[in-house]
């Protein structure tokens, strides 16, 4: 049977459109678990951007890093300014060379780790 008019569709339009749909549709459960992977571990990252400022702050100031050692939800004085850890974040600062330098380690409660971060 032929159809006149704007809209045609042949049996193969419909079925890639149909087949499209499903392969996005059956990714979607993935797509959701990564982003869950990649919202817990961001406050972890934000804490070594804010302790990275701190230190390179105390360095500038002081000409020495500040050793921290840190569980979540607990808080220490960085060059006069308040660090609190994110919950189920910790964060390692190691002084170098004679505390003229400084190491950055944060780990979070589901076992991510980042790479150490040094001045």
């Amino acid at each position: 049977m032929k159809q006149d008019g704007i809209l045609r569709f042949d049996n193969a339009t419909v079925l890639v459109t149909l087949a499209t749909f499903l392969l996005l549709l059956g990714c979607l459960p993935l797509a959701l678990r990564l982003d869950e992977r990649i919202d817990r571990n961001r406050p972890m990252y934000a804490d070594l951007a804010r302790m990275t400022v701190l230190q390179d702050k105390s360095l500038l100031d002081t000409g020495k890093a500040v050793p921290v050692e840190l569980a979540g939800g607990e808080s220490t004085q960085v060059n006069d300014v308040e660090f609190v850890a994110s919950d189920g974040v910790s964060v390692v600062v190691s002084g170098v060379d004679g505390d003229t330098a400084y190491c950055i380690t944060v780990r979070n409660e589901h076992g991510a780790e980042s790479d150490q971060h040094c001045s």
